[in-house]
């Protein structure tokens, strides 16, 4: 029993970071009362030319989130993205539009050391701060909502959210560049690689898995994706690698997804 209640004392002072969080499903986690979590992640998209769309090339976004924990249960995060891209003619970069997101966490059963059932709310503001090749110029809402089952060494989470688009970027590349209203719907699952048990001490996890990626646009377009996913969560920090495969894109207006390679670390202050 003091061993269990060990664990679960570390579990309560650590998260979000042993919390099985996916690199592209959003997780109903927090960050604690007072707590700030820091997430940079490098996302390489690399393009192949079509019928649609004759360009073919890459861009690449380095992204950064800023997690505050208002409450155990509620946060807010901005996050921001530098952008290279190489399509077309003339390569160029500038700073993406920012996101505003109010995360609530509004309901978790834990019913073991690690095992847990969580539910989560979350809605926000695409904001036009970015440079005038990368920013849509418009203030774009959006609003979701996720669930998390962790049950052993298994993990398994949703989220889908709808933005409601307002502006169009100058040069559509990705899902949400044009006017059309963009619905996301992920599915991850992670298995604990080790340890395969806790002990008295909380200790880093390797966990492998993957995830259904979807997104469908309002003027029909529609991406899905698998991504192969390898995640190691220590106590204060984590890192995060994830390979997405189109299995399925039917998309107007802009070049096709061949393949997009996302590096992540994030630490908790």
């Amino acid at each position: 029993m003091n061993r269990i209640l060990a664990v679960i004392t570390l579990l309560a002072t650590t998260v979000p970071a042993v919390a099985q969080q996916s690199t592209n499903t959003i997780a109903p986690t927090q960050p604690g009362k007072g707590q700030w979590v820091y997430r940079s992640v490098v996302s390489h998209y690399q393009f192949k030319s079509s019928e649609e769309d004759p360009r073919n090339g890459s861009q690449t976004w380095w992204t950064n989130h800023i997690s505050y924990g208002l409450s155990g249960d509620m946060s807010l995060m901005f996050h921001f993205s530098e952008i290279w891209d190489n399509l077309g003619d003339e390569d160029h970069s500038g700073l993406g539009d920012g996101v505003l997101t109010f995360k609530w966490r509004c309901f978790q059963l834990d019913t073991g050391p690690v095992d847990s059932l969580r539910i989560g709310i979350f809605g926000g503001l695409e904001l036009p701060t970015g440079s005038d090749a990368f920013s849509s110029n418009e203030t774009s809402p959006f609003i979701g909502a996720s669930i998390m089952s962790i049950q052993g060494r298994h993990g398994i989470g949703q989220s889908v959210s709808f933005l409601a688009t307002q502006g169009r970027r100058f040069d559509p590349v990705l899902a949400g560049d044009t006017t059309a209203n963009l619905l996301k719907f992920d599915t991850a699952y992670l298995y604990r690689l080790y340890p395969e048990t806790y002990g008295d001490t909380l200790e880093g996890a390797w966990y492998a898995g993957c995830e259904f990626n979807g997104r469908w646009e309002s003027n029909s377009d529609l991406l899905l994706m698998l991504s192969p996913t390898l995640l190691y969560e220590a106590p204060y920090w984590a890192a995060e690698l994830s390979v997405g495969i189109p299995v399925y894109e039917r998309v107007t207006d802009r070049p096709k997804l061949e393949v997009v390679v996302r590096v992540g670390v994030r630490f908790l202050f």
